[in-house]
Protein backbone atom coordinates (compact mmCIF):
# COMPACT_ATOMS: atom_id res chain seq x y z
CA UNK A 1 0.00 0.00 0.00
CA UNK A 2 2.78 2.44 1.06
CA UNK A 3 4.67 1.80 -2.35
CA UNK A 4 1.77 2.99 -4.18
CA UNK A 5 1.05 5.93 -2.11
CA UNK A 6 4.55 7.37 -2.87
CA UNK A 7 4.14 6.39 -6.57
CA UNK A 8 1.16 8.88 -7.27
CA UNK A 9 3.05 11.10 -5.05
CA UNK A 10 5.84 11.21 -7.21
CA UNK A 11 3.59 11.22 -10.28
CA UNK A 12 2.07 14.24 -9.25
CA UNK A 13 5.07 16.18 -8.79
CA UNK A 14 6.95 15.04 -11.68
CA UNK A 15 9.15 17.79 -12.65
CA UNK A 16 10.22 18.51 -9.01
CA UNK A 17 11.18 14.43 -8.03
CA UNK A 18 13.08 14.51 -11.59
CA UNK A 19 14.92 17.31 -10.65
CA UNK A 20 15.67 15.71 -7.04
CA UNK A 21 16.88 12.56 -8.79
CA UNK A 22 18.78 14.18 -11.24
CA UNK A 23 20.67 16.99 -8.27
CA UNK A 24 21.83 13.98 -6.31
CA UNK A 25 22.67 12.05 -9.38
CA UNK A 26 24.86 15.33 -10.46
CA UNK A 27 26.01 15.25 -6.37
CA UNK A 28 27.21 12.16 -6.30
CA UNK A 29 29.18 12.16 -9.46
CA UNK A 30 30.72 15.85 -7.86
CA UNK A 31 31.96 13.89 -4.77
CA UNK A 32 33.10 10.67 -6.78
CA UNK A 33 35.03 12.92 -9.24
CA UNK A 34 36.68 15.01 -6.84
CA UNK A 35 37.62 12.21 -4.31
CA UNK A 36 39.25 11.01 -7.58
CA UNK A 37 40.76 13.78 -8.42
CA UNK A 38 42.16 14.86 -4.98
CA UNK A 39 43.62 11.06 -4.78
CA UNK A 40 45.40 11.53 -8.38
CA UNK A 41 46.75 14.91 -7.24
CA UNK A 42 48.57 13.65 -3.76
CA UNK A 43 49.92 10.36 -5.77
CA UNK A 44 51.39 13.19 -8.60
CA UNK A 45 52.56 15.39 -5.90
CA UNK A 46 53.83 12.41 -3.74
CA UNK A 47 56.01 10.45 -6.74
CA UNK A 48 57.12 14.17 -8.08
CA UNK A 49 58.68 14.90 -4.35
CA UNK A 50 60.03 11.60 -3.58
CA UNK A 51 63.55 11.29 -3.14
CA UNK A 52 63.96 14.88 -2.05
CA UNK A 53 64.74 14.49 1.59
CA UNK A 54 65.42 17.92 2.68
CA UNK A 55 65.30 21.39 0.59
CA UNK A 56 68.07 24.35 2.13
CA UNK A 57 67.14 27.31 1.40
CA UNK A 58 67.18 31.44 2.75
CA UNK A 59 64.50 32.30 4.63
CA UNK A 60 61.08 32.22 3.69
CA UNK A 61 57.55 30.44 3.14
CA UNK A 62 57.88 26.48 3.76
CA UNK A 63 55.30 26.36 0.75
CA UNK A 64 56.88 28.71 -1.28
CA UNK A 65 60.35 27.45 -1.11
CA UNK A 66 58.99 23.74 -2.54
CA UNK A 67 56.85 25.28 -4.93
CA UNK A 68 59.52 27.62 -6.52
CA UNK A 69 63.00 25.13 -5.96
CA UNK A 70 60.80 21.60 -7.02
CA UNK A 71 57.95 22.86 -8.83
CA UNK A 72 59.43 26.01 -10.37
CA UNK A 73 56.30 27.75 -9.27
CA UNK A 74 55.47 30.83 -7.25
CA UNK A 75 58.21 33.26 -6.52
CA UNK A 76 62.21 32.72 -5.92
CA UNK A 77 63.33 33.06 -2.22
CA UNK A 78 67.02 35.12 -2.07
CA UNK A 79 70.05 32.74 -2.32
CA UNK A 80 72.27 31.41 0.62
CA UNK A 81 76.13 31.72 0.77
CA UNK A 82 78.11 29.32 -1.14
CA UNK A 83 80.10 28.65 1.86
CA UNK A 84 77.18 27.45 3.61
CA UNK A 85 76.28 25.06 0.69
CA UNK A 86 79.62 23.75 1.50
CA UNK A 87 79.47 22.82 4.91
CA UNK A 88 76.19 20.91 4.63
CA UNK A 89 77.71 19.19 1.58
CA UNK A 90 80.29 18.10 3.64
CA UNK A 91 78.81 16.54 6.51
CA UNK A 92 79.20 13.04 7.07
CA UNK A 93 74.98 12.46 7.15
CA UNK A 94 74.71 13.92 2.73
CA UNK A 95 75.66 11.18 0.69
CA UNK A 96 74.84 13.44 -2.75
CA UNK A 97 73.32 17.00 -3.03
CA UNK A 98 72.31 19.49 -6.09
CA UNK A 99 72.85 23.04 -5.69
CA UNK A 100 70.22 25.25 -7.55
CA UNK A 101 70.01 28.46 -8.19
CA UNK A 102 67.11 29.97 -9.70
CA UNK A 103 65.69 33.51 -10.55
CA UNK A 104 67.40 33.95 -13.78
CA UNK A 105 65.22 33.54 -17.00
CA UNK A 106 65.79 33.48 -20.66
CA UNK A 107 63.06 35.48 -23.32
CA UNK A 108 60.55 34.59 -19.98
CA UNK A 109 61.35 30.90 -19.57
CA UNK A 110 62.84 30.21 -16.30
CA UNK A 111 66.65 28.90 -15.69
CA UNK A 112 67.97 26.72 -13.15
CA UNK A 113 71.90 27.10 -12.62
CA UNK A 114 73.05 23.17 -11.13
CA UNK A 115 76.17 20.97 -12.18
CA UNK A 116 76.48 17.47 -12.90
CA UNK A 117 75.03 16.03 -9.74
CA UNK A 118 71.38 17.36 -10.94
CA UNK A 119 71.95 14.84 -14.15
CA UNK A 120 73.10 12.44 -11.48
CA UNK A 121 70.83 12.64 -9.09
CA UNK A 122 67.15 14.23 -10.69
CA UNK A 123 64.11 12.06 -11.10
CA UNK A 124 61.06 13.26 -12.38
CA UNK A 125 57.46 11.70 -12.04
CA UNK A 126 57.78 7.73 -11.36
CA UNK A 127 61.45 7.56 -11.19
CA UNK A 128 62.35 9.01 -14.56
CA UNK A 129 65.83 10.52 -15.37
CA UNK A 130 66.10 12.99 -17.49
CA UNK A 131 67.41 12.82 -21.14
CA UNK A 132 68.24 14.33 -24.00
CA UNK A 133 66.08 15.04 -27.63
CA UNK A 134 69.22 15.69 -29.14
CA UNK A 135 72.82 17.41 -28.40
CA UNK A 136 74.70 16.48 -24.53
CA UNK A 137 74.53 17.71 -21.51
CA UNK A 138 76.58 20.68 -20.34
CA UNK A 139 80.45 20.01 -19.57
CA UNK A 140 81.56 23.71 -18.75
CA UNK A 141 80.10 26.79 -16.76
CA UNK A 142 79.37 28.52 -20.14
CA UNK A 143 77.38 25.77 -21.74
CA UNK A 144 73.60 25.26 -21.32
CA UNK A 145 70.82 22.42 -22.07
CA UNK A 146 67.91 23.84 -23.21
CA UNK A 147 64.33 21.88 -23.21
CA UNK A 148 63.51 21.08 -26.14
CA UNK A 149 60.23 22.31 -26.21
CA UNK A 150 61.88 26.15 -25.12
CA UNK A 151 64.25 25.19 -28.16
CA UNK A 152 62.14 24.75 -30.42
CA UNK A 153 59.58 27.14 -29.83
CA UNK A 154 62.43 29.96 -29.70
CA UNK A 155 63.68 28.41 -32.86
CA UNK A 156 67.02 27.41 -31.64
CA UNK A 157 69.64 24.55 -32.78
CA UNK A 158 72.43 23.27 -31.32
CA UNK A 159 75.69 25.87 -30.74
CA UNK A 160 73.45 28.81 -30.95
CA UNK A 161 74.21 31.55 -28.21
CA UNK A 162 71.97 32.67 -25.71
CA UNK A 163 71.78 35.68 -23.26
CA UNK A 164 70.57 35.12 -19.82
CA UNK A 165 68.63 37.93 -18.00
CA UNK A 166 68.16 38.73 -14.27
CA UNK A 167 64.38 37.89 -13.07
CA UNK A 168 62.22 35.39 -13.26
CA UNK A 169 60.09 36.49 -16.46
CA UNK A 170 58.65 39.21 -17.57
CA UNK A 171 60.90 41.98 -19.57
CA UNK A 172 64.86 41.49 -18.41
CA UNK A 173 65.78 44.17 -16.59
CA UNK A 174 70.05 43.16 -17.08
CA UNK A 175 71.11 40.91 -19.38
CA UNK A 176 74.09 39.32 -19.93
CA UNK A 177 74.75 40.02 -23.29
CA UNK A 178 78.88 40.65 -22.12
CA UNK A 179 78.56 36.90 -21.37
CA UNK A 180 76.83 33.91 -23.62
CA UNK A 181 76.18 30.60 -23.14
CA UNK A 182 76.24 28.47 -25.82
Amino acid sequence: MLPRIILASLRTRKTSATLIVVAIALSLVMIVGIERLRHQVRANFASTVSGIDLIVSARGGPMNILLYSVFRLSDPTAGIRWQTVQHLADHPDVKWWIPIALGDSHRGFPVVATNDSYLAHYRYGRDRALSLASGEWFAGADQVVLGSAVAQRLGYRLGDDIVLAHGASGPAIIEHDNHPFT
